[in-house]
């Protein structure tokens, strides 16, 4: 259980430092970018270059984000809202949605 308190300690930053929300936000922005790696590993395995770029996409927004948000200690969680918007809606326009 300590492990989990460091990983966590070194991904959302100590409770002294960052409020609830704060660390919440950041916490979110990680993991967000996480699956966007995994993302563009899938594209890259399946040669999607639309794909790819989306996923570069998601990965350089929310990585800079979190960046902004962990080490600057600034965040904006409309900025965060509209490009996870955007992000979600052209995953599924151009990977869902014209497949039906």
């Amino acid at each position: 259980m300590n492990i989990l308190k460091k990983i966590n300690l070194l991904i959302a930053g100590s409770p002294n430092d960052f409020a609830l929300q704060h660390r919440i936000f950041t916490t979110s922005c990680f993991w967000i970018s996480i699956i966007s790696v995994l993302f563009a590993v899938f594209s890259i395995i399946e040669n999607k270059a639309i794909q790819i770029i989306v996923s570069i996409f998601g990965i350089a927004s929310f990585l800079s984000i979190y960046y902004f948000s962990r080490k600057k200690h600034k965040y904006n969680k409309w900025l965060f809202m509209f490009i996870m918007l955007f992000y979600v809606s052209v995953n599924w326009f151009f990977f869902t949605g014209l497949n039906k």
